[in-house]
This record gives structure tokens, C-alpha cells and sequence, in this order.
């Protein structure tokens, strides 16, 4: 089970507003790749032999081919396909691309050892030193105000009612709903609302009056 990443909604606040005022990257785009990152933390990565065949499990990971793949890090693909092939490592540009744009760890890459991504709280801790506090967070105000994340916003409620749960049995359940939920998995959520719907009916007659 992939357990949530800590700020999880900050994260994507703060890598939409990194990019979008220093790499001027689309914010769409970015925010797949944080889907990415997030999802994924607490996943340990050892079944690749080499940085050639990890890259490729990246490169897969974010659907690209090696052309594409290549550009987003600044390499044409007949020297991207180099690495890949195990023929020439990874400069420090390469690595440092590859942590700029898809936020790769760059430890696990040459070793194989640790998380595929960074730590989602260490592109929060740039994104302020980048921006500094006060654009940061006038940044971060105009992008919560976004109708666009709504979910994302419903998700750092709900983190906040758990946290002050004072008992902490009812609170792992609740967490344990939200990160089943934030998976956007259609039939994850599907099995979740049943098993919900059935433990309590009232609440399930009182949603269905509500969408009436």
C-alpha cells in the first residue's frame, strides 16, 4: 500500500509555482510529474543491475520515448541512448537535469539504493529559497484560490481534522480511507464507496438526497 506522502497538497503548490516562475514549464505537465513523485514515496527501487536500466524505468515511468526523454534534460537521443545502454555514465549536468525536471534522486540512479524520487519537502524547501517567503507565499495564496485544485484543497483539510483527532485509533482509519482515495484509482474508490455505503446506510441515503 502507498502511504501519503507528507504535504502532500503543498507539494504541488509549491513545484507549480517553482516552474512556472523559474523554468517556465506548463503547469500541467509539472503536476503529473508530482503525481508521480508523491505516489511513489515508500516505494524502494532494487530490482534494476545498473543506472542504464534504471533510467529506462524512469523513462517508462513518465511515458516518454528516448527523444523526448533526452530533450527534457537538454540530450539528443543518440547520446541519451548511450546511458541507457550502459556505455556512458551519467555526468553530474545529467543527473542534476534529471533531479531539475522529473525529480529523480540521484543516488538511486548510480547505485540503486533508496527512493526513485526525491523527498517531495526538499523541492518545498527550494522553492522558498528560490522565490523567497513573501513571493512564495503570495504564490502559493493565488494557486490555493484555484478552483482548479479543489481536491488537492479537500485533501489538506481533511489531513488537517485527522491531525487534531485526539484519539489516534479513529485517526489511522481516516487516513487510511484518504490515502486509498487519493490514489485515483476509479476502482479502488469504487470498492471504497461500497464498503462505506454498506457500513453506514445513512450516510449513503443522505448523500444520494443531496446529489437529488
Amino acid at each position: 500500500m502507498r502511504r501519503q506522502a507528507k504535504g502532500l497538497g503543498l507539494v504541488f503548490y509549491c513545484l507549480e509555482l517553482i516552474m512556472l516562475l523559474h523554468k517556465n514549464i506548463m503547469v500541467k505537465n509539472y503536476l503529473n510529474y508530482i503525481v508521480n513523485i508523491t505516489n511513489c514515496q515508500g516505494e524502494l527501487f532494487y530490482m534494476t543491475k545498473n543506472y542504464g536500466d534504471r533510467l529506462q524505468q524512469v523513462r517508462n515511468k513518465f511515458k516518454l520515448n528516448q527523444t523526448d526523454f533526452g530533450a527534457e534534460i537538454g540530450m539528443s537521443q543518440s547520446h541519451y541512448s548511450k546511458i541507457e545502454l550502459n556505455k556512458v555514465k551519467p555526468s553530474k549536468t545529467v543527473l542534476y537535469a534529471l533531479k531539475e525536471h522529473f525529480g529523480i534522486n540521484p543516488n538511486w540512479i548510480m547505485t540503486g539504493k533508496g527512493e526513485m524520487f526525491i523527498s517531495p519537502e526538499e523541492y518545498i524547501v527550494k522553492g522558498i529559497k528560490l522565490l523567497g517567503a513573501q513571493k512564495f507565499s503570495e504564490g502559493l495564496k493565488r494557486v490555493l484560490a484555484d478552483s482548479e485544485f479543489a481536491e488537492v484543497r479537500s485533501s489538506i483539510a481533511l489531513n488537517e481534522l485527522v491531525k487534531d483527532i485526539v484519539h489516534q485509533d479513529l485517526a489511522v482509519y481516516l487516513r487510511y480511507i484518504i490515502d486509498l482515495w487519493q490514489q485515483k484509482d476509479d476502482r479502488t474508490r469504487t470498492w471504497l464507496l461500497v464498503q462505506l455505503e454498506r457500513t453506514f446506510p445513512e450516510v449513503g441515503e443522505e448523500s444520494k438526497k443531496d446529489r437529488h
